[in-house]
């Protein structure tokens, strides 16, 4: 089965304003294989009529997070971005620890925006525990999100195999996973622990929120999730991210997302590579 043009073109329209994803034509395959996805999987065999009965619903329901799971596809893995991380660990986050203990405020809240499967929001994790040997004397929170449920689950797990760590630094591994089996690695639950995954729609307005927990973060990671998004919807989500920082909180993004004109608000701080 292959949807219209037209049908295409209502997808499109309800999509972008309900969960803020953009498909251009250049993605309209994926849009397409996610709407097809949903229908194969439900009551309502006809796309129309399925879009019809989707356009009732509120963005919260099941079925929208059913659909975003067939929408987004999180390629991710441990420690992506070489360059990211090692700022994190040699400025940013040491930056952060150094201010909070002068204060006397031994508290620090991150946040892994738009998750996917857990390994962005357990490197930081991982980063934590080695900068931060003593951090069960502190208030940490680090909240990881996103709107794919099934992604969600298998985060909560913290088991990967042997794709999800093509850019992990040497020694990270035999330190902090087990081997289950043949091809699985089981991340260390003490590691786990320090993380909190919870279902969340970047581009609807229920953020910054102490509901949320989502409120007077210190850093927040939200990279390679603002391409997705209509320019309407970055906008928003940026604005919403920037309140949701305490004054000198960070942003992190992707050098793709990286432009003056979507994060004029903020001041930029290149790092080398």
């Amino acid at each position: 089965m292959r949807l219209s043009d037209e049908v295409c073109l209502q997808a499109r329209t309800l999509i972008a304003s309900r969960l803020g994803l953009d498909f251009p034509e250049a993605r309209q395959a994926d849009l397409q294989r996610g709407i097809l996805r949903s229908v194969q999987g439900g009551s309502l065999s006809d796309p129309e009529a399925y879009l019809a009965w989707l356009a009732t619903l509120p963005d919260e329901s099941p079925e929208w997070r059913r659909l975003a799971s067939h929408l987004t596809v999180g390629e991710t893995y441990f420690f992506r971005d070489r360059a990211c991380f090692e700022a994190l660990e040699q400025r940013v986050l040491p930056s952060l620890i150094a201010a909070r203990q002068s204060e006397g405020i031994l508290r620090l809240r991150l946040w892994s925006a738009g998750c996917a499967t857990g390994e962005e929001a357990y490197s930081l994790a991982i980063l934590l525990d080695r900068l931060l040997p003593a951090w069960t004397d502190w208030a940490l929170t680090i909240l990881a999100t996103d709107i794919n449920g099934e992604a969600l689950e298998v985060a909560r797990r913290g088991r990967y195999r042997e794709w999800s760590f093509r850019g992990t630094p040497q020694g990270i591994r035999e330190r902090y996973f087990h081997l289950r089996g043949a091809e699985t690695f089981e991340l260390d639950p003490r590691i786990r622990r320090m993380v909190t995954f919870a279902p969340l729609n970047l581009a609807e307005d229920g953020y910054p929120d102490v509901m949320t927990n989502t409120t007077a973060m210190d850093l927040i990671l939200c990279r390679n999730v603002l391409m997705y998004f209509a320019r309407e919807a970055q906008r928003a989500t940026v604005a919403r991210l920037q309140r949701a920082l305490v004054p000198g909180g960070w942003l992190a993004v992707s050098p793709a997302e990286a432009s003056a004109d979507l994060l004029g608000p903020l001041v930029p701080v290149n790092f080398p590579g």
